[in-house]
């Protein structure tokens, strides 16, 4: 049984994300970009997030990022089952 990717997609994330996150391919929607940013939080890629989220939100700096880091290196990170799009 393969694993699915964390994104919820019904393929692996090596079929899915990983390519978006090591820079190979680009998100070609909206949808995929919000999913390869949860794949990311997921396995802590802070460069990917920071990255497409200066992008989207200039206002995104070096402060918030800092706060991400900070939360993901805690531990106290919520524990997340899953990403639902609808």
């Amino acid at each position: 049984m393969m694993d699915k990717c964390h994104c919820g997609a019904n393929v692996t994330f090596e079929q899915c994300c990983q390519p978006y996150l090591t820079g190979v391919k680009q998100p070609p929607t909206a949808e995929s970009l919000m999913r390869s940013r949860y794949s990311a939080f997921v396995v802590e890629d802070i460069n990917y997030i920071k990255d497409t989220m200066k992008l989207s939100y200039p206002s995104f700096d070096k402060q918030t990022i800092k706060k991400v880091q900070k939360v993901l290196k805690s531990g106290r990170v919520n524990y997340w089952t899953g990403n639902e799009c609808r």
